[in-house]
C-alpha cells in the first residue's frame, strides 16, 4: 500500500475567475461610493463583492485529500474523514461526487471546479488500490 497522498483542490481557473469578480466588484464599490453614497447600486455591488470573497475563501480552503487509508475532506464547514473501509461505493448526482457509507447515508465531496467524472474516477481508483 502506498503512503503517497493526493490532494484535489479547486481548479486554478475557477479561483482566478472568482478573484477577478471580487476585484471588479470591490473596484466599482470604491469608485461609486464617493459619487453616489450608499445607493442601491453600491449596496448590490457590496453584497456581490462579499459573496465573491466568501467564494474565494471557500475555493482556497476546500480540498479533498486521498490519504493512505482515509479520505479527508476540508471545507469552510469543517473537516471530515472517511476511512477506506467505511466507503461502500461512489456516485455522481447533480454534478457532485457522493460517497455511500457502509453505516448508511451519503457524504458529499466538495466541488473542485474540475470534471466531476474525473474526481469520481480518481476516488474509485484510490478505493481499488486499497483492496
Amino acid at each position: 500500500m502506498s503512503t503517497a497522498r493526493k490532494v484535489l483542490r479547486m481548479a486554478r481557473w475557477v479561483v482566478v475567475l472568482i478573484a477577478l469578480g471580487a476585484a471588479l466588484s470591490l473596484g466599482f464599490v470604491i469608485v461609486l461610493l464617493p459619487q453616489q453614497g450608499w445607493s442601491i447600486t453600491v449596496l448590490v455591488l457590496s453584497g456581490l463583492a462579499a459573496m465573491f470573497l466568501l467564494g474565494l475563501t471557500d475555493g482556497l480552503v476546500s480540498r479533498i485529500v486521498l490519504g493512505p487509508n482515509a479520505i479527508h475532506v476540508v471545507s469552510l464547514r469543517g473537516r471530515r474523514s472517511y476511512d477506506r473501509a467505511e466507503i461502500a461505493s461512489t456516485k455522481i448526482d447533480g454534478g457532485s461526487v457522493f460517497l455511500e457509507l457502509r453505516g448508511g447515508g451519503w457524504a458529499k465531496l466538495p466541488d473542485t471546479g474540475r470534471n466531476a467524472l474525473g474526481v469520481l474516477n480518481t476516488v474509485r481508483a484510490w478505493l481499488k488500490r486499497g483492496d
